[in-house]
C-alpha cells in the first residue's frame, strides 16, 4: 500500500575538520532530486551543513521533521561526529541521541547514513519506530547509492520497509558489495538486514548441498523470505559439517515443525553477537551452544534459549 502524503525531511550533516571528506552536498542534491522528481516540489526539505550539537535541537524544533536523515561520519559506540563552533570535530553519544529522539518521539523515522552507526541507530530506536543505520564502515558510493533508492521509493508513496529494500538492492545493483551494510530497526527490535540474497523461491534450482541442509534443519518453506547474515550461515554450515562427518543421523525436520518461529527469533536476537568487535569468539560460542542443544539433541530446548541469550 502506498502513502502519496509527502512527509517533512530534515536533512543533517557534519565534515569537520581534519575528517575524512564525503560527498555530502552530492548526497543531498540527489536526495533533493529524487524527490523533486516525486512532486515535493511543495513539500519541506529542510537541512542544516556543517553541524553542531546545538543545531541539531533547533533544527527539530523549528522544521518538526517526519523523517531525519545524517550523513557524515560514526564512531561506533562512541558516538556520531558533528561539529563544535570551530570545525572540529565533537562527538555525540548514543544515550544523548536516543533522549533527543525521546523527546521528539513524533519522527517517523532517523536515517543515520554514517559508518557503524548501528549503535546509534539501535538506542534510537528505542523511541522511534523505524530506524536505519550501518553495521560497518560504508562508502561514499554505496552511501549515495542507498540515499538514491530510499528516497526514490519514499517519494513515490512506498513504506519505509520497501525503501529500505529499494536502498540496499540500489547498492546491489552498481555491483557495490555494501548491500548487507544497512540494517533497519523497528520499534527497537532487528527487523532486518537486506534480505536479497537469501530468498528462497519455489522454482530455485540449488546443487548447493550445505543450503540444502540449512533448509532442512531450520524447516523454512521454499517460498519463504529468510535473513542470515554471512557468518551465521557459514557457523551453521560448520555444525552441519560436523554433523555429516561424525555420522550422526539427520535431524527429524517434522519434529522441528513448530519451532521455526524459535530459531528465527533467536538468529534476530544473535545478529548483535555476530556484527560486535568480537566476532571470532562470538561465532565459536554459538556454534558450540547450537551444536551441544540444537544438533545433538534434535531439538530446541530452554537451555538453548537461554544461552543464546546469556551469550547475546
Amino acid at each position: 500500500m502506498t502513502n502519496t502524503t509527502p512527509k517533512s525531511i530534515l536533512l543533517l550533516a557534519a565534515n569537520p575538520k581534519e575528517t575524512k571528506s564525503l560527498r555530502l552536498q552530492e548526497e543531498e542534491r540527489e536526495i533533493r532530486e529524487r524527490l523533486r522528481l516525486a512532486g515535493y516540489g511543495k513539500t519541506p526539505i529542510n537541512s542544516t551543513g556543517a553541524t553542531r550539537s546545538r543545531d541539531i535541537q533547533q533544527a527539530m524544533l523549528d522544521f518538526k521533521p517526519q523523517i531525519v536523515h545524517f550523513s557524515g561520519h560514526g564512531a561506533a559506540q562512541e558516538g556520531l561526529v558533528f561539529e563544535d563552533a570551530t570545525g572540529q570535530e565533537k562527538l555525540v553519544s548514543s544515550v544523548a541521541l536516543a533522549n533527543l529522539f525521546r523527546l521528539f518521539n513524533r519522527v517517523e523515522c532517523v536515517v543515520l547514513n554514517a559508518c557503524y552507526s548501528k549503535f546509534q541507530a539501535e538506542a534510537i530506536a528505542r523511541h522511534i519506530e523505524y530506524v536505519i543505520g550501518m553495521s560497518q564502515g560504508i562508502g561514499d558510493k554505496a552511501a549515495i547509492e542507498f540515499s538514491v533508492g530510499f528516497y526514490s521509493a519514499l517519494g513515490a508513496g512506498e513504506s519505509i520497509e520497501f525503501a529500505y529494500e529499494l536502498g540496499c538492492n540500489a547498492i546491489q545493483l552498481e555491483g557495490l558489495p555494501e548491500e548487507l551494510t544497512p540494517v533497519l530497526y523497528k520499534k527497537g527490535k532487528l527487523l532486518q538486514i537486506y534480505i536479497g540474497n537469501r530468498i528462497l523461491k519455489d522454482n530455485e534450482v540449488d546443487n548447493n548441498p550445505d543450503q540444502d541442509i540449512l533448509r532442512n534443519i531450520l524447516n523454512i518453506d521454499k517460498g519463504s523470505h529468510f535473513s542470515m547474515s554471512s557468518s551465521l550461515e557459514n557457523s551453521l554450515k560448520s555444525s552441519t559439517k560436523t554433523l555429516i562427518q561424525t555420522g550422526q543421523e539427520p535431524i527429524d525436520t517434522q519434529e522441528l515443525f513448530n519451532k521455526d518461529e524459535i530459531i528465527l527469533n533467536l538468529i534476530n536476537e544473535l545478529f548483535d553477537i555476530l556484527a560486535n568487535p568480537n566476532l571470532e569468539i562470538a561465532i565459536q560460542k554459538f556454534e558450540l551452544i547450537a551444536h551441544q542443544s540444537l544438533f545433538e539433541n534434535g531439538q530446541i530446548d530452554l537451555a538453548f534459549r537461554k544461552n543464546c541469550f546469556n551469550v547475546a
